[in-house]
């Protein structure tokens, strides 16, 4: 009698994620640069290729291409393998990384149909091909094996061109899906994962590489990295480098409290984007409690021996405010919820009688999100009231709302006015950049929400002195002691007292 065992449908697996889970465009290229910062990477280059055409013999080397290069850790035995499995968490138990080569980067595969890595570990050289439709008794593309070394030299000199004297190194080249890919030799044509080929027509997959303000967009990612310094754009259209300049990182490793600022530098010097920001971890019983429970979900993975362990869990109720300004006006200010990165969704536009101000707010705590990590798990009842937690009865979707929502009350709410204020001296707000964001802020939805968090000990005030108005923020009994000026004739005058206070 002969043993088989199960084969997973990997492609159908690979087409639920990418339909249900990670969104085309942008997306995939915020799932690139959070590995590359997993990887403690301080570089990362993204760029076209036109292809290597009849000098390469793999078909999937002959047409376009977009390669992804940064100068992270590459641990041969770890991380080939979580590059070819789904569900394999390499990174199990460690606090500050969304998953090095998990199912994030999957999303590649809304371009390809199978993909190519070449990366130095400092001792030698690691070249794939990663082809799902490839199984341990089918292969549906049984031409894209066994092609010339040349091949690979071409990949090779492309990414030790970037690397230099570089340690270590990854580079992954993505080949634009076209409808030539999916011809066989003596066989009709097979399917495709997804059918979109944006080899044939990169019109509307890779729009977003064209847009004018995806630097922008980048440039609000570095600062909530905890390792990345530089992302560079190289190509014929829409070329950029984005270099960070700040001090202590904001999302540091270990420490628990702290403020950090700077800006974002284009190859020039000239500020992409200024920052200024706050965090805290808290301790509270709260917290210790909640991650004590039996219902806490668990870091699971599979070690080589196929042996189910659960890895020490790391998650901390942290919380960072940053307030940021880009020199894109066209972008819009927004109010953005974060795990690390800013979320596909919740973002809530920032505006006040018209006016939109250029700052935005960015809100980042290691929440728990929703299954295609768009948004925050219970995002719309955050506000909501809670207590501290009891864990009889309590189930794990109950824990991860009660988790999120003190999270999102008793750490981040209570930074806020502290990073306001910091980000006002820091970056040297006017008197009237700071009436329009205080405004915005204060006419918000988000505010309307957590209006006795945010002010629960501090208030941002607009006080009358001797020499002119000027914005403060005002702590416990000092707060208390404020009275309103009463406004003149003409109403909402900017000259009349206004900020953010519990009534």
């Amino acid at each position: 009698m002969n043993t088989q065992g199960f084969v997973p449908d990997t492609i159908n697996l690979i087409a639920d994620n990418l339909r249900d889970r990670y969104a085309n465009g942008f997306p995939i290229l915020k799932e690139l640069v959070q590995n590359a910062d997993d990887a403690k990477a301080q570089t990362f280059v993204f760029g076209q290729h036109p292809g290597f055409g009849g000098r390469a013999s793999h078909p999937l080397l002959q047409g376009p291409g977009i390669w992804f290069f940064n100068d992270g850790a590459f641990d041969h035995r770890r991380d080939k393998r979580a590059l070819r499995s789904f569900g394999i968490n390499s990174k199990a138990g460690e606090s500050g990384t969304i998953g090095k080569f998990g199912l994030g980067m999957k999303s590649v595969f809304h371009l390809c149909e199978a993909l190519f890595y070449v990366a130095w570990d400092g001792t030698c050289t690691h070249l794939e091909i990663l082809n799902p439709w490839k199984t341990v008794d089918d292969n549906i593309h049984p031409d894209w094996d066994g092609h010339p070394d040349t091949d690979g030299e071409y990949l090779t000199d492309l990414a030790r061109g970037l690397a230099g004297d570089r340690p270590q190194w990854f580079l992954l080249w993505v080949p634009l899906r076209r409808r030539d890919h999916l011809l066989r030799e003596a066989a009709p044509a097979a399917g495709a994962i997804i059918e979109r080929f944006p080899g044939d027509d990169p019109t509307a997959d890779l729009a977003f590489l064209r847009d004018r303000g995806l630097a922008q967009d980048l440039a609000a990612v570095l600062p909530l990295l905890r390792h990345l310094e530089t992302i560079e754009h190289r190509g014929e259209v829409n070329p950029f480098v984005l270099r960070l300049q700040a001090g202590p990182r904001l999302i540091a490793e270990r420490a628990s409290a702290g403020e950090s600022d700077g800006m974002v530098a284009d190859a020039a010097g000239t500020p992409v984007l200024r920052f200024a920001g706050v965090r805290q971890t808290e301790t509270g019983s709260w917290a210790q409690s909640l991650k004590a429970a039996e219902q806490w979900p668990k870091s699971r993975y599979r070690d080589e021996n196929g042996h189910d362990r659960i890895g020490e869990d790391k998650t901390r109720a942290e919380g960072a405010v940053l307030f940021c300004s880009g020199s894109d006006t066209a972008r819009p200010a927004n109010l953005h919820w974060a795990v690390f990165l800013p979320l596909e969704e919740g973002a809530e536009p920032l505006a006040f009688d018209g006016v939109k101000p250029r700052h935005s707010l960015v809100l980042h705590g290691q929440f728990f999100v929703d299954a295609g990590r768009r948004k925050v798990h219970d995002q719309q009842g955050l506000h909501q009231p809670t207590s501290d937690p009891h864990l009889d009865g309590m189930d794990e979707a109950t824990l991860r709302q009660t988790w999120n929502r003190h999270l999102a009350q008793r750490v981040l709410a209570p930074m806020v006015i502290s990073a306001l204020d910091y980000y006002v001296r820091q970056q040297g707000l006017s008197h009237d950049e700071c009436w329009d964001l205080t405004q915005a802020l204060a006419v918000s939805r988000w505010f309307r929400q957590f209006r006795g968090h945010v002010c629960g000990e501090d208030a941002w005030v607009r006080g009358l002195e001797q020499d002119g108005p000027s914005w403060r923020r005002v702590r416990g009994a000092d707060r208390d002691r404020l009275r309103p000026v009463p406004p003149p004739d003409q109403g909402g005058s900017r000259t009349a007292m206004g900020g953010l206070s519990p009534t």
